[in-house]
């Protein structure tokens, strides 16, 4: 039986801040230090708490500024299993790493729904997409090309709700941010 096909897209400037305010936030509230934050771990996190019961191997893509140190996609850094530095294994699948990388032609935002509009939406071998940003400024677009993908099983990771008909889940991407930096529930009341 082979496993199911999916993609993991992220911004990583989005992903970087959003756990800085989070990391900032609870650090006081807490009193506590706090994990540090990790670009391997975050997708298996994303995958697990979008409830994948199947296992399923991930090409993870990473949006990222090229002129923004802080958000250049490290080589994993806690993988169960490493193979060649740039994929893992875990027990919700196999996790294989590439960056774009945006030489400020566009902003990121707009590259974020341009690699969703032209490499994903009409590809047929994925069964599952994963995606994470804040892309305030596209929203519209970015709702226009999640309802227009082949892929059935869409989760898009956002502070802003899809509408009730939408074809794809919306979940919020506080709870994957709090695990990977070792917040307890107790913590997040």
């Amino acid at each position: 039986m082979s496993n199911k096909k999916g993609v993991i897209l992220i911004d990583a400037a989005f992903a970087v801040s959003f756990c800085g305010v989070l990391r900032a936030h609870f650090e006081e509230k807490t009193g506590r230090a706090l994990a540090p934050f990790d670009f391997a771990e975050l997708p298996t996190l994303l995958a697990f708490c979008a409830d994948r019961s199947e296992t399923t191997d991930y090409s993870v893509v990473y949006i990222y500024d090229a002129a923004d140190s802080k958000t250049h996609p490290t080589i994993p850094g806690s993988p169960d299993e490493l193979l060649d530095g740039v994929a893992f294994l875990h027990q919700v699948g196999e996790f294989a790493f590439s960056a774009i990388s945006n030489e400020r032609m566009v902003a990121v935002d707009e590259m974020f729904v341009q690699v969703l509009a032209d490499v994903y939406v009409d590809n047929a071998d994925i069964d599952v997409l994963i995606t994470l940003g804040d892309c305030s400024t596209q929203d519209e677009r970015i709702r226009d090309v999640l309802e227009s993908m082949k892929c059935t099983d869409i989760i898009n990771y956002s502070l802003r709700s899809a509408s009730a008909d939408a074809k794809y889940v919306t979940n919020n991407p506080v709870y994957p941010f709090a695990m990977m930096l070792g917040l307890t529930a107790d913590e997040l009341e």
